[in-house]
């Protein structure tokens, strides 16, 4: 139980870890998307983000657009509470999560005290610079979660 909750805290505190300062992108079902805006061709907008990698949405899909907002405390607008609630109540992230528990470099975040002090106390500025958990947001697996929470694939 205790790895389970040390799991989706690391999860958490991951997913924060990529706050920006970034475009906003609120689409017409209410989410929200940040990112670097690429482009806009035949309708399409061609968008960056530090957690999907490239995106792109119908022009029609869009709402509004917001330079330059910051996200701090938020992950593409949604609270730390929504991203818990969102990891615990679906089951297939919270599998894939727990899943992520045998890979190695999981394994060193999780029995570093000072990485999961970081993550406890929500301290994003450090571990956005720290490079174990840089590498580990590049991770397909990790990318997964972050799409799974973010527009529910």
């Amino acid at each position: 139980m205790l790895l389970k909750f040390k799991s989706i805290i690391l999860a958490t505190g991951l997913l924060l870890s990529t706050v920006s300062l970034a475009d906003t992108i609120e689409l017409t079902d209410g989410s929200r998307l940040s990112g670097e805006i690429k482009s806009l061709n035949d309708g399409i907008y061609v968008i960056n983000t530090s957690s999907l990698g490239q995106v792109r949405i119908e022009q029609s899909k869009v709402r509004t657009i917001s330079k330059g907002q910051s996200t701090t405390n938020t992950l593409n607008g949604l609270s730390l509470d929504v991203i818990k609630h969102s990891i615990t109540n679906n089951p297939d992230t919270l599998k894939t999560i727990l899943a992520l528990q045998n890979d190695p470099q999981v394994k060193a975040i999780l029995a570093d005290p000072e990485l999961m002090k970081l993550i406890s106390n929500g301290d994003l500025n450090a571990l956005q610079s720290n490079q174990k958990i840089q590498q580990l947001m590049t991770s397909p697996e990790v990318q997964a979660i972050t799409r799974q929470i973010l527009i529910g694939q």
